[in-house]
């Protein structure tokens, strides 16, 4: 567990942004997905790719079953699905669904599932699943997800975004007229869902997410990096 701050950043650096490199020396055809322009746009998604996925992308650190919900569709796809059994949860909502079954006929492969992930019957075991930049700020429901999806894995992996500067969004909903302001999740709130799984967390530090550190984002974002150790000895096993 640590916060993805300006320390963490030169460090990516000093590996000469590597995922820079291989999204611009990759020829793969599809890179009008939202996920891969946010990549090449932004060296801070970059560089939490990297702690997220790193010993993923790469076939001599063998393979793993994954599951990756809301991961988005790049070119750095392809060395997943290259490199481990790779299924990508996604309901696609900045992209055309259609180009995702486009490349799984072109490839021959079938790794998209699209549905939300409160809605989908998990019955296999994966050796890692994934949540990047999914929950709290965009998905509130991080303790559903942790309830249900733990059981079904030997590890979880996740970059948990929230805001220490009363961040708010007005937003409208779906079918109806009202419109709600929506206060964003900030540490004190983000520490007291993550309690219920100190004892799973690894280099569990909870007072990291209440300190002050310089954002690495504009907006005052903050980004911290779990990993929680699964059981995947209860669920489909």
């Amino acid at each position: 567990m640590f916060l993805c701050n300006l320390k963490k950043k030169e460090e990516y650096l000093k590996e000469h942004d590597i995922i820079n490199t291989m999204l611009e020396d990759d020829n793969y055809d599809e890179k009008i997905f939202a996920t891969h322009k946010w990549l090449l746009e932004s060296v801070e998604k970059r560089m939490i790719y990297w702690n997220i996925y790193k010993d993923l992308l790469f076939l001599n650190n063998g393979r793993s079953s994954i599951l990756d919900v809301g991961g988005g569709f790049s070119s750095l796809t392809k060395k997943m699905l290259k490199h481990n059994d790779y299924h990508l949860l996604d309901i696609m909502a900045h992209d055309d669904i259609e180009r995702i079954y486009e490349i799984e006929s072109k490839h021959g492969v079938n790794f998209f599932i699209n549905s939300d992930w409160n809605l989908f019957n998990i019955k296999d075991k994966y050796d890692i699943i994934i949540a990047n930049d999914l929950f709290p700020n965009v998905d509130q429901r991080l303790e559903m997800f942790l309830d249900k999806y733990l059981p079904y894995c030997d590890e979880m992996r996740l970059s948990l975004t929230y805001y220490n500067n009363n961040k708010s969004y007005k937003v409208k909903r779906v079918g109806a007229d009202e419109v709600f302001n929506i206060l964003a999740w900030d540490g004190t709130r983000l520490s007291r869902s993550l309690r219920k799984y100190k004892n799973k967390i690894i280099n569990y530090n909870p007072d990291a997410l209440l300190g002050g550190d310089e954002s690495i984002f504009a907006n005052g974002r903050q980004v911290c990096v779990v990993r929680v150790k699964g059981d995947s000895s209860f669920g489909a096993y």
